[in-house]
């Protein structure tokens, strides 16, 4: 309870900043998925249709975003410096292995729901949910290792993240 109490004290040292950057991420999202997405009525029945070659921009930029949620979290539980540039350091380093990650998870991830009928894929994202942490303070490892350390990292935790 300790770790909770320190935490929460320190995220209220950065409520500003960390409300700008939720709210620069929410709008990257809305655009995102605004973008790549659009409503279609088929017989009265309204569905959400990917617009495949918009939903490489998701790729470009989901990965990369992560790691800088990774970043400014780091910067919140450590007490360290902390602005909204923050949220771009995955942009600004690593950039294409930040993004190879986000497919590497999704293709695993995908792959796993195909063997288990989706069952074991909610589990593995459980596991595979630190790899950005891991190559925010790692960025020598490859997407793979990072992928591989968060999987090792998260073994018999997995219920406690949930």
């Amino acid at each position: 309870m300790h770790k909770y109490i320190e935490a929460k004290s320190n995220c209220s040292k950065y409520t500003k900043t960390l409300i700008l950057i939720a709210l620069i991420t929410m709008v990257i999202n809305l655009v995102i998925g605004y973008t790549i997405y659009e409503e279609v009525n088929v017989d009265g029945v309204v569905m959400y249709v990917s617009r495949q070659p918009l939903a490489f921009l998701a790729i470009l930029i989901t990965g990369p975003l992560s790691v800088g949620w990774a970043s400014v979290s780091k910067a919140v539980y450590n007490q360290g410096e902390l602005s909204v540039g923050n949220i771009f350091h995955g942009f600004k380093k690593n950039y294409f292995k930040n993004a190879w990650a986000y497919v590497l998870q999704g293709i695993y991830l995908i792959l796993w729901g195909i063997i288990s009928l989706g069952i074991v894929s909610i589990v593995k994202s459980l596991s595979y949910s630190m790899t950005y942490y891991i190559l925010e303070d790692n960025p020598e490892l490859s997407a793979n290792e990072a992928i591989t350390q968060s999987r090792k990292m998260m073994k018999g935790r997995k219920w406690k993240l949930f």
